[in-house]
């Protein structure tokens, strides 16, 4: 669980937000590039966009889609592994205006925010976490990311080697911010591999049946119709 986020349901919510629970797969799918190509854009043209939305969320196999060729090291057959359009747990997913505005990595968790959410345009199911997400899975928020090296030890959302975030770089040409090994926050170019984890906001119906949070005793979870 990343955090009870404010989420835009329409592109011009403005502060009109709602808080939803913001969620994160814990194992990654694998490498795949952030666009096939130059476009430092996350819209439904980008590479990763429809990965995720297209047939990662729906059951389908992408191994010979050109998104997949040539710009992934993962496998791209989500027939087993993806949601599925016709699940319980499809119709727990809610359709979101993802916080899309461009950033710099020397800056702090809150900053970051601040720029994330200046734009709101691009709906989608899936997605994958914001820096400022990243940001504030840990102890302090008040040091740049560039420098997170320091609270690898602190930081949950930490760990998963490479990993893309959904945030473009502001000023590089076809860069991306991305968790690098080290645990700073750097950036890439959008058609090298990094890890990529789903993000997905839960609709507000959903509620807890039982479990307390933990590995040993997980949350088990229902909607209301």
């Amino acid at each position: 669980i990343i955090g009870l986020i404010p989420t835009c349901l329409t592109s011009t919510c403005g502060n009109n937000t709602t808080n939803l629970v913001k969620i994160i797969r814990a194992e990654s799918l694998g490498g795949y590039a952030w666009n096939a190509s130059s476009n430092k854009i996350w819209d439904s043209s980008n590479s990763l966009y429809q990965v995720l939305n297209n047939y990662y969320l729906t059951n389908g196999d992408a191994t010979n889609n050109s998104i997949c060729q040539g710009t992934a090291s993962a496998n791209c057959d989500y027939r087993v592994k993806g949601i599925g359009s016709n699940t319980y747990y499809y119709n727990m997913i809610e359709d979101v205006y993802w916080n899309t505005g461009m950033s710099a990595d020397n800056i702090t968790a809150p900053e970051i925010y601040s720029d994330e959410i200046g734009t709101r345009t691009v709906q989608g199911k899936i997605g994958i976490m914001n820096a400022s997400d990243y940001g504030y899975a840990t102890t302090t928020h008040t040091d740049s990311l560039s420098s997170y090296s320091s609270y690898t030890s602190t930081n949950w959302l930490y760990g998963k080697g490479n990993e893309w975030t959904l945030n473009a770089y502001s000023t590089g040409d076809g860069e991306v911010l991305y968790v690098y090994t080290s645990g700073n926050v750097s950036r890439n170019h959008v058609n090298y591999d990094s890890t990529v984890r789903p993000v997905l906001y839960l609709k507000d119906s959903v509620y807890v049946v039982s479990g307390n949070g933990t590995e040993a005793n997980p949350y088990q979870i229902a909607m209301s119709s």
